[in-house]
């Protein structure tokens, strides 16, 4: 089912979260069913702790992989009702949830992933996403409003990892992705595609 190249990959992407400041998450892969996934446990500035988890697609890396937050379950909104219950929710920036009722966080559009994403940058996506989830809890506001803010940090972000992987031996293995536009029209952008 892996191919060669995929489960290099695989192992690049282990050793970029294990050295580039992401060693609370890892890359597993479960033998029995030759299957990979990412996890570990994100932690929130206020200190609460997130269980992720993204399964691999077979298709990966060209295909991006979902990511849910495993626990708290059920993860509640500040009305006290499950994040889940809504599905696809542009205010709340989910996916639709697992079987299991696990949130899944909007962290790339399919039409926008590409090979040269790695799962730090993922991860990255969702420590940025909880942070907003724990201002909607706070305030009641939807988290949209507050991912909206963090798109300029995120700017930022890109643009200093593709510095980093321009700079980086592991660079060589990941294909080079296209340049953030400029960075004044992120608001413009965001609004214009309802991310």
């Amino acid at each position: 089912m892996w191919t060669a190249a995929q489960r290099q990959r695989l192992e690049v992407e282990h050793q970029i979260l294990q050295t580039e400041g992401f060693s609370q998450f890892s890359v597993y892969r479960q033998a029995a069913y030759d299957s990979y996934y990412a996890s570990g446990l994100a932690t929130s500035n206020s200190g609460k702790g997130y269980n992720l988890c993204m399964p691999i697609p077979s298709g990966f890396p060209t295909q991006r992989p979902p990511l849910y937050i495993l626990d708290p379950h059920p993860l509640l909104m500040a009305n006290g009702t499950a994040v889940s219950s809504l599905g696809v929710s542009h205010s709340m920036h989910t996916l639709t949830p697992h079987a299991d009722g696990y949130v899944q966080i909007c962290h790339w559009r399919d039409t926008r992933w590409h090979a040269g994403i790695v799962l730090q940058k993922v991860f990255l996506k969702a420590h940025i996403w909880i942070e907003a989830y724990e201002q909607h809890v706070a305030t009641g506001r939807p988290l949209a409003d507050f991912v909206r803010t963090m798109a300029e940090v995120e700017w930022e972000h890109e643009k200093y990892f593709r510095s980093q992987v321009l700079k980086s031996a592991l660079g060589r293995c990941l294909p080079l992705w296209q340049a953030p536009p400029p960075k004044e029209n992120i608001r413009v952008s965001f609004t214009e595609a309802g991310a």
